[in-house]
């Protein structure tokens, strides 16, 4: 858990702006931000690039953007010192000019790195054999691009069968494919500009990142056919041999609330064609598909000053409307970096 007490009652805090070179080292800082206007930064686990952000300038920046990058970074003023949270390393579009007899603004539209990967592709079809290591072969891919900085770690996980991407598919997607099978989250960058990929927990095994309890006024929605929620899943694996049977994996839920125990029936989905390393990891993806199916649509809106949260980490909401604390996944946030500006972060109800 965060540690809170920096982050609670008055603080002093504010937003630094570097410029780096294509090795992510800093060379120079962005000057003339709008300081009414500066910007804000968008984050969501379902769009690609994951993060983006617009920052203004109140004139061009003697930089050229094919050269170089932006880091955002949060930064806290303490008795101890200065506490700095890089919150985005992004890529720069071609900036956009908004020209009037006084002045002009510079709109810089900035992408997390992924976006490196997205907007390349192999040169023709692209294919892997049975046994390759699915992090080696992630790796191999984001240095293809020219980019150095990776944490994604070894793995056990390797190819069960070969894999086969068409031509036009982008390095970005043949990566997040090996990901799903190999049991990890999508590709993401971290606020320093690394390329992670963390093997996926279940919420109910996550840690509790936050509680937001006094002081804090959550809005929420819930949107649920419960009729429909599944309590079986059936996933059937890719095999090459005509001969022989197709892997299975089924995950069946007696206990919950949407559980064969309480409704006295199957509401039963099957998906076929699944990519896995192992029976095992099969098991495991069938498993989070249940997970995920039984995740009614019920959503909780917090605003707050921007804290140190990152998406997919799990967090506790406390009010005095709800039943019981609300356990939630933060999948989306809004980040206003003017000065007061507030962070609108948007989680998912998973118990």
């Amino acid at each position: 858990m965060i540690d809170r007490a920096p982050w609670q009652g008055h603080r002093v805090e504010g937003w630094s702006y570097d410029v780096l070179d294509l090795n992510d080292r800093v060379v120079g800082v962005l000057a003339d931000v709008d300081e009414d206007s500066p910007g804000s930064i968008s984050r969501s686990v379902y769009t690609s690039p994951r993060d983006t952000a617009t920052l203004t300038l109140t004139r061009r920046a003697p930089w050229d953007w094919t050269q170089h990058r932006v880091r955002i970074t949060h930064v806290l003023h303490t008795a101890a010192g200065e506490v700095r949270h890089p919150v985005l390393t992004g890529t720069v579009s071609a900036p956009v000019e908004d020209h009037t007899d006084e002045a002009v603004q510079i709109a810089l539209e900035l992408s997390d790195k992924t976006g490196l990967l997205a907007g390349d592709q192999p040169s023709g079809s692209y294919g892997l054999a049975a046994g390759t290591s699915v992090s080696g072969a992630v790796r191999a891919l984001i240095a293809s691009t020219g980019d150095t900085g990776t944490l994604i770690g070894g793995s056990v996980e390797a190819l069960a069968l070969p894999m086969m991407w068409d031509a036009g598919t982008t390095k970005l997607r043949i990566a997040n494919d090996l990901l799903d099978a190999g049991g990890f989250y999508a590709l993401y960058c971290d606020g320093r500009g690394s390329f992670r990929a963390d093997t996926y927990v279940p919420p109910d095994q996550r840690g509790t990142a936050w509680v937001f309890d006094r002081g804090y006024l959550p809005t929420w929605q819930r949107d649920a056919d419960v009729y429909a929620v599944p309590n079986r899943v059936t996933v059937v694996g890719r095999s090459d041999d005509p001969e022989a049977p197709a892997p299975v994996a089924v995950a069946e839920d007696y206990n919950s609330d949407y559980g064969f125990n309480r409704r006295r029936r199957w509401v039963s989905v099957t998906e076929t064609g699944i990519e896995a390393t192992s029976l095992a990891q099969l098991q495991a993806i069938c498993d989070r598909k249940l997970v995920t199916a039984q995740q009614v649509t019920e959503t909780i809106t917090i605003t707050h000053p921007w804290l140190p949260i990152d998406l997919n980490e799990v967090v506790e909401v406390q009010h005095p409307r709800l039943p019981s604390p609300a356990r939630c996944v933060v999948w989306k946030q809004s980040i206003n970096l003017s000065l007061g500006g507030l962070t609108t972060s948007t989680m998912r109800r998973v118990r």
